[in-house]
């Protein structure tokens, strides 16, 4: 013969079940938000880093006109990584400010060169004329640069 259990006991035992899985799915939720912050914050530390080493590229080589060499690989280097974290308007930004970084270090190289024949002094002045430009418009650049990766760069 079977017993028949009180009903606040059969209550009672639906419900423990069901309070365990409201836990379980509370502590799922939790690590659901970690994991999307811990993500959002690895994407920040990453645009920061690319941001960061083409500002001081740019500025290496506004400076400092021997970098120029340097800063241009920096910034090619960096324009690289740019194409998989940030918009398309960013990397557009980085590729313009990568075609004036090797347009610099090619007219550095153009007027250092020691075996270059003395009869071009016009292709060399016309170069570094236009180059005494280029770091106005890095200046510009990189101010757009900082403008497009505003949006990119929130933390929440």
């Amino acid at each position: 013969m079977l017993i028949q259990l009180p009903y606040w006991m059969l209550y009672l035992q639906a419900l423990g079940p069901t309070i365990v899985a409201a836990l379980v799915g509370a502590v799922a939720f939790r690590q659901w938000l970690t994991a999307r912050a811990k993500l959002k914050l690895d994407l920040f530390d990453k645009r920061f880093a690319v941001y960061k080493t083409i500002s001081d590229a740019v500025f290496q080589s506004h400076w400092t006109g021997p970098a120029a060499e340097e800063s241009s690989k920096r910034i090619n280097e960096m324009r690289q990584q740019a194409q998989f974290l940030f918009d398309a308007e960013v990397n557009q930004i980085v590729a313009e400010m990568d075609q004036l970084a090797f347009e610099m270090r090619n007219a550095v190289r153009l007027r250092d060169d020691p075996a270059f024949s003395p009869g071009n002094e016009q292709i060399v002045r016309e170069e570094l004329q236009k180059v005494m430009n280029h770091p106005g418009d890095m200046i510009v650049l990189i101010e757009k640069l900082r403008r497009a990766v505003q949006p990119s760069m929130s933390m929440f």
